[in-house]
Formats: structure tokens, C-alpha cells, sequence
């Protein structure tokens, strides 16, 4: 690989396209890429660190390419196709290095044209979960029904964690719940949960069913939900 540098921005005098010219920095070897004259002008402002009297688009994803604690490596050229130069920005972003692919000339203005086409991080095993679950009906007294449930759940990415949770029934109508999700999960946000239930059937009508439900999610507070339901 050659390290270069950018020597200097050029008018064709064959017509009016640009030229950036590169410069290999360990010798007096050139390397002219045609450019197109916005681009050629963003480049022109990056160097000369002129100031505009608005960010140009390299200038805003400068910004949040450093907001993000990203480094820009290097940009290297990759192949010439078609009478086109193709190239590859080099990141590092939270140890990891990434790769965009661009054209050049949007790469040394840190434009974002054509960014990213290719992403590459770290390579992670593909996420995996078995779970097992056991469930118990039973009719308490003659009005009174109770349903249990419990599941274990064993990913590959994380804890081990448990859900569990009671429903008491009364004539088939009225119910009320309470459970637990994500028991023993590191870094859980949630935990307790409750709710009541009412269901009245019209004979030959309708079946109406109205729930609500409260579930703690830590930082992210409390969720409420009320849902309304007709089965004809």
C-alpha cells in the first residue's frame, strides 16, 4: 500500500473538470483522480480552512463522526472500474474498526455519498435462546378457578432468567393477575407486573373482554395498557 497525500486541486484544460491531485508521499509520484466541481470545492475549503457562512456536508459529518468518539484511520483506494476510482474509509469506533465504502473524492471531504454500502464490525456468535415452560390449571372451589405458569429461559448472549405468574379467576369473568418477568437476567429493566381482567358473554351475541395491565420497566418508569376486545 502507498501512503499519499493531496498535493494540490486542478482545472482540466481539455474541459472544465476537476483533478485532485495525489502525491506519494515517499517519492515524486502523482496520481490524478477527475472529480466533479462541488466536490472540488469542498476540498479546496477543507484546505485552505476557509470559513462559510453555513457547514457544508463534510462538516457535518465531521462533527458527528467526533461526537461519536470515532477516529478516522485512513482512506484507501481500492480499484479503478470503469474509468472510476473506488475507495474505503477505515474507522475506529469503541475498539472496533469499520469500513465504508465511498468514491475518493467524497472520502476526502468525509462526504457522506454512497455511506455507507459496506459495514464490517466484530463478529458475533449468532444469537441462540432455549426455553422450557410448564403450566398448571386448577378449580379451587366451584366459582374459583387458578392458573399458574412458569418459564425458563437460557440464552447463549446472556444470564439465564425466569417469568412466572398467577391468575385468579372468579366464574370466568372477573380475573385478576400478577407476575414477574426477566427474574435473575443481568442488567434487567423489567420486574413486577399485574393486572385485571373482565370477559362477559351475551349468549348467541358476543364475547366482550376488557384488560388492564401494569408492568414495571426500572429507568424506563412504569408501562400501563388498556385493551377493549369483541369476539362475535
Amino acid at each position: 500500500m502507498v501512503e499519499v497525500s493531496i498535493d494540490s486541486i486542478r482545472v482540466s484544460l481539455m474541459s472544465q473538470h476537476r483533478i485532485v491531485i495525489l502525491k506519494d508521499v515517499d517519492s515524486e509520484r502523482f496520481l490524478p483522480i477527475w472529480i466533479g466541481p462541488f466536490e472540488a470545492e469542498a476540498i479546496t475549503v477543507s484546505l485552505q480552512e476557509m470559513e462559510v457562512a453555513r457547514p457544508l456536508t463534510h462538516d457535518l459529518l465531521r462533527n458527528v463522526i467526533q461526537s461519536l468518539g470515532a477516529e478516522v484511520l485512513q482512506i484507501k483506494i481500492t480499484e479503478l472500474r470503469d474509468d472510476v476510482f473506488y475507495a474505503r474509509i477505515v474507522m475506529r469506533l469503541d475498539g472496533r474498526d469499520l469500513y465504508f465504502n465511498s468514491y475518493p473524492e467524497n472520502t476526502i471531504t468525509s462526504g457522506p455519498t454512497n455511506i455507507p454500502s459496506a459495514y464490517r464490525a466484530l463478529d458475533y456468535d449468532l444469537p441462540l435462546i432455549f426455553r422450557i415452560g410448564v403450566s398448571y390449571r386448577a378449580q379451587l372451589m366451584e366459582d374459583v378457578s387458578l392458573a399458574t405458569a412458569l418459564d425458563a429461559t437460557h440464552p447463549n448472549d446472556n444470564t439465564e432468567y425466569v417469568n412466572t405468574g398467577v391468575e385468579l379467576g372468579w366464574r370466568n369473568i372477573v380475573f385478576g393477575r400478577v407476575g414477574y418477568k426477566s427474574l435473575f437476567l443481568r442488567d434487567s429493566e423489567q420486574g413486577l407486573t399485574w393486572g385485571l381482567g373482565f370477559q362477559y358473554g351475551i349468549i348467541g351475541v358476543a364475547t366482550i373482554k376488557i384488560d388492564y395491565g401494569f408492568a414495571d420497566y426500572g429507568r424506563l418508569k412504569n408501562i400501563q395498557y388498556l385493551s377493549f376486545g369483541m369476539r362475535l
